[in-house]
């Protein structure tokens, strides 16, 4: 079998993020259309902009630095124990 090429992994990766981003931001109660996001972020008034940036983008941010940590203590922790599973071969 063949091997994906790496640009098209990291190209996939990074649409599969920005596809995740924009749903964490637009789901929810209340609903905020993708299309709406640009100005909501932008705009300094109503329940969308409140929602969005003082409970949607922390909620996002910390969630992906969770994630981070918790991939890193997961490597630290096979590369200390000397697990071979942890070689990227």
């Amino acid at each position: 079998t063949s091997r994906p090429r790496p640009p098209v992994v990291l190209l996939t990766g990074v649409l599969a993020v920005a596809t995740l981003v924009v749903a964490a931001l637009s789901l929810g109660t209340p609903l905020v259309a993708p299309q709406r996001l640009p100005a909501v972020l932008v705009a300094g008034d109503g329940l969308d902009h409140v929602v969005v940036t003082q409970l949607r983008v922390p909620r996002l941010v910390l969630g992906v630095l969770a994630g981070a940590a918790l991939g890193v203590a997961g490597l630290l922790l096979s590369e200390s124990l000397r697990n071979p599973l942890a070689v990227p071969e």
